[in-house]
């Protein structure tokens, strides 16, 4: 039987800005700016892409934080990239491929739904609204209550 993998973040990122994030648990016990936070790992992102290539995943002390990168349409049906990420304890596999696989068979599929969710929900709307998303963000608090461990079943009997 998998574990299942408990996040302690989730959010979105469009133009560099944190349109959506949910702090699940205090996971590093200290002050974190959001913007600074998500201006960093956007950045980073963009780099990575730029210079070698997409990063699937950063690996930290404790943590892992996951990445699914998109494209949402502006209200000027202009596609601006989309980045959702989840931060989740770090999953302790001794060989990489085990690690990969398990990000890829059981992070990822949720981060996807969440980023299709929040496409289909605000393609072609003024995404510098940030407004708009806080209720998108409720959902998925609302459904994150029901237990802190997420599970692709839980979004997809949610969201279906």
């Amino acid at each position: 039987m998998r574990k299942k993998l408990k996040f302690h973040e989730l959010g979105i990122i469009i133009r560099g800005v944190p349109v959506v994030n949910i702090m699940i648990t205090d996971y590093n016990g200290r002050e974190t700016n959001l913007v600074v936070k998500t201006a960093l790992l956007s950045g980073l992102l963009r780099f990575a892409e730029a210079t070698m290539a997409a990063v699937e995943y950063l690996e930290c002390n404790n943590y892992h934080i996951i990445f699914h990168q998109g494209f949402i349409l502006s209200e000027f049906s202009i596609e601006e990239p989309i980045i959702t990420y989840g931060v989740i304890d770090k999953i302790k596999r001794k060989e990489e491929k085990k690690v990969e696989k398990t990000i890829r068979k059981q992070v990822k599929p949720i981060l996807k739904r969440i980023s299709d969710l929040f496409r289909n929900r605000f393609n072609g709307k003024n995404l510098s609204e940030v407004s708009q998303f806080r209720e998108f963000s409720k959902e998925i608090e609302e459904q994150i209550q029901n237990g802190p461990n997420l599970s692709e079943q839980m979004f997809k009997s949610v969201f279906i």
